[in-house]
């Protein structure tokens, strides 16, 4: 099982959802992820670390579990936004 962390947040609702809630409901799509909400030891399967503060599609996830060690950078400032470890 991989872990979902989910780092920053964002004060813009979209579609009547917080970032957070938008990002749980796209999780519980893929298979193999499980949300933690608080950060723990480690993860037997792995961590996928994303900001709630990014938008991002279910094949985006689904993406980044077939690429371990693969961080996704900001278009805008370069820091990352999404990291599967």
């Amino acid at each position: 099982m991989i872990c979902v962390e989910l780092i920053a947040d964002s004060p813009v609702t979209l579609w009547g959802l917080t970032s957070r809630e938008r990002l749980r409901r796209q999780v519980v799509q893929v298979p193999g992820l499980k949300l933690r909400e608080q950060p723990a030891g480690e993860a037997g399967g792995g961590v996928l670390m994303l900001r709630a503060d990014h938008l991002f599609e279910v094949r985006t996830l689904k993406a980044l579990l077939a690429k371990p060690d693969t961080v996704l950078r900001s278009a805008v400032d370069g820091r990352p936004a999404a990291a599967m470890v």
